[in-house]
C-alpha cells in the first residue's frame, strides 16, 4: 500500500480516499492507514485486525471510520459524528471514494466546482468557526459502535 502524490492513501484493495498532507511512504499489504495533518501514518488495522495508538496525546481511534457531518434546518453545521465505515448515520458522509485500483472512480473537478464546494462548506459553518479570534471547537462525537471496537482492542494484550 502507498500514497500518491496528489495525497491519498490506499485503504483497502485498491481504494483511496484524499487525505490532506499524507507523505508518500510504504505500508504493508492488507493493512488501513490513516494519514494526519503533519504527515505520520497511523495503523488502523492489520491483516484484517482492528489496530490502535494509545500513546498519551497520540490515541487513534481503530478500524475504518467515516465522518459524517449533521447540518440543522437552515444547513449550519451543528455537528460532526465519528462512526465505523459500514455503520449508516442519517447525516452526510464527509469522506468519498476517489480511486479503486489505481482509477480515478470519477473524472477530475473543475476548479469553478471545487471553489463552489469549498464555498458551500464554509457557509454551512456556524458563526463561531468563522471568527479568527474565537476559540472555538467543534471536536466530533464517537458512536457507540466505534466505541464498542476501541475498547475490544484496548482489552487486547500488545
Amino acid at each position: 500500500m502507498k500514497s500518491d502524490e496528489t495525497g491519498g492513501v490506499s485503504i483497502g484493495p485498491g481504494d483511496v480516499l484524499i487525505i490532506p498532507d499524507a507523505q508518500n511512504d510504504f505500508l504493508p499489504v492488507g493493512s488501513l492507514a490513516v494519514a494526519n495533518s503533519d504527515g505520520a501514518y497511523k495503523l488502523r488495522q492489520y491483516a484484517g485486525n482492528a489496530r490502535r495508538k494509545r500513546s498519551g496525546g497520540k490515541a487513534t481511534w481503530p478500524a475504518a471510520t467515516q465522518v459524517n457531518r449533521h447540518l440543522d434546518t437552515q444547513g449550519t453545521m451543528r455537528g460532526d459524528l465519528l462512526t465505523l465505515a459500514q455503520e449508516s448515520a442519517d447525516e452526510k458522509a464527509l469522506l468519498q471514494l476517489v480511486m479503486r485500483s489505481g482509477k480515478r472512480v470519477d473524472s477530475a473537478q473543475t476548479l469553478e466546482i471545487a471553489r463552489a464546494h469549498a464555498a458551500a462548506n464554509i457557509a454551512q459553518l456556524a458563526t463561531s468557526l468563522k471568527l479568527l479570534t474565537a476559540n472555538a471547537q467543534h471536536p466530533p462525537a464517537v458512536s457507540p459502535g466505534l466505541q464498542a471496537i476501541a475498547q475490544t482492542v484496548d482489552r487486547r494484550p500488545i
